[in-house]
């Protein structure tokens, strides 16, 4: 993938973000987001913030979660081996996320979590490739896509 993202959810409304020219552009898409439905997670998010109740990030999370499936299924991943296009895939955490993350090839972009406030008041960290810490971050993203599809196989056969 060429863009992957980890966050518990946007500031903005998905099609904001313009993920579509992104995709238009042939840019691979990974997203990883906090599961709504994992109540203990949920409530460490959103306990001491004071920009919006629980109720009303619930809200705009699973309106999110809506729109990145639409995404999906427009921009699936290709069947064909070497087949470049944009694709889209997302994937819902029970692993409470570092901050916002944007990470990709050359560089990467850490938003810090605040308790009781969005990322985008926090401090914003660019980080280069050839240094340690993108190399933590690369291996933190594959094992949370890990384990955010071992969950959902678990699920699945509930």
């Amino acid at each position: 993938e060429d863009l992957r993202i980890v966050t518990t959810a946007f500031n903005a409304n998905v099609s904001e973000l313009g993920l579509d020219t992104l995709l238009q552009n042939d840019v691979r898409i990974k997203i990883l987001m906090m599961n709504p439905d994992n109540e203990v997670l949920t409530n460490a998010r959103f306990s001491l913030r004071q920009d919006k109740t629980k109720v009303e990030g619930l809200r705009e999370l699973r309106k999110q979660i809506d729109e990145l499936k639409k995404l999906a299924s427009q921009y699936p991943p290709s069947t064909r081996s070497g087949e470049r296009r944009g694709t889209f895939e997302y994937a819902l955490s029970d692993i409470q996320p570092c901050g916002f993350l944007v990470h990709a090839k050359k560089w990467a972009l850490l938003g810090v979590f605040l308790a009781h406030d969005s990322y985008i008041v926090g401090p914003m960290l660019e980080i280069r490739s050839d240094i340690e810490l993108w190399k933590k971050l690369a291996v933190d993203w594959e094992a949370r896509w890990t384990a955010a599809h071992g969950s959902r196989k678990k699920q699945l056969k509930t």
